[in-house]
Protein backbone atom coordinates (compact mmCIF):
# COMPACT_ATOMS: atom_id res chain seq x y z
CA UNK A 1 0.00 0.00 0.00
CA UNK A 2 2.93 2.28 0.70
CA UNK A 3 4.96 1.77 -2.61
CA UNK A 4 1.11 2.56 -4.42
CA UNK A 5 0.96 5.17 -2.77
CA UNK A 6 4.72 6.33 -3.06
CA UNK A 7 4.03 5.58 -6.78
CA UNK A 8 0.53 7.48 -7.21
CA UNK A 9 2.14 11.03 -5.70
CA UNK A 10 5.64 10.53 -7.96
CA UNK A 11 3.14 9.83 -10.93
CA UNK A 12 0.69 13.20 -10.45
CA UNK A 13 4.03 15.36 -9.24
CA UNK A 14 5.57 14.38 -12.79
CA UNK A 15 2.07 15.13 -14.63
CA UNK A 16 2.10 18.40 -12.84
CA UNK A 17 5.15 19.71 -14.23
CA UNK A 18 4.30 18.24 -18.00
CA UNK A 19 1.62 20.29 -17.73
CA UNK A 20 2.99 23.61 -16.59
CA UNK A 21 5.97 23.28 -18.72
CA UNK A 22 3.62 22.73 -21.97
CA UNK A 23 1.36 25.70 -20.90
CA UNK A 24 3.97 28.42 -21.00
CA UNK A 25 6.57 26.66 -23.67
CA UNK A 26 5.02 28.66 -27.37
CA UNK A 27 4.40 31.75 -25.22
CA UNK A 28 7.81 32.70 -24.55
CA UNK A 29 9.02 32.38 -28.26
CA UNK A 30 6.25 34.65 -29.74
CA UNK A 31 6.82 37.99 -30.19
CA UNK A 32 3.05 38.96 -30.85
CA UNK A 33 0.11 38.22 -29.27
CA UNK A 34 -3.36 38.43 -27.13
CA UNK A 35 -2.87 42.00 -24.69
CA UNK A 36 0.18 42.80 -26.16
CA UNK A 37 1.20 46.21 -27.44
CA UNK A 38 2.41 46.56 -30.83
CA UNK A 39 3.35 49.45 -32.25
CA UNK A 40 4.61 49.61 -36.35
CA UNK A 41 4.66 52.85 -38.19
CA UNK A 42 3.35 52.24 -42.00
CA UNK A 43 2.05 54.89 -44.60
CA UNK A 44 -1.70 53.83 -45.38
CA UNK A 45 -3.58 56.53 -47.93
CA UNK A 46 -6.90 55.53 -50.29
CA UNK A 47 -9.14 56.35 -52.98
CA UNK A 48 -12.12 58.36 -52.85
CA UNK A 49 -14.33 57.58 -55.60
CA UNK A 50 -18.38 57.67 -55.84
CA UNK A 51 -19.78 54.57 -54.86
CA UNK A 52 -16.56 53.12 -52.35
CA UNK A 53 -13.49 53.40 -51.41
CA UNK A 54 -10.25 51.91 -51.77
CA UNK A 55 -7.84 51.77 -48.94
CA UNK A 56 -4.02 50.45 -49.46
CA UNK A 57 -0.66 50.78 -47.23
CA UNK A 58 2.79 51.73 -48.53
CA UNK A 59 2.97 48.13 -50.52
CA UNK A 60 -0.35 47.72 -52.55
CA UNK A 61 0.11 51.48 -54.67
CA UNK A 62 2.81 49.24 -57.20
CA UNK A 63 -0.23 46.55 -57.73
Amino acid sequence: MKNTLRLITCFFACMAFFNAEGQFYSGHQMSFGKNRVQYYDYYSSYYRFDDFDCYFNEFGRDI
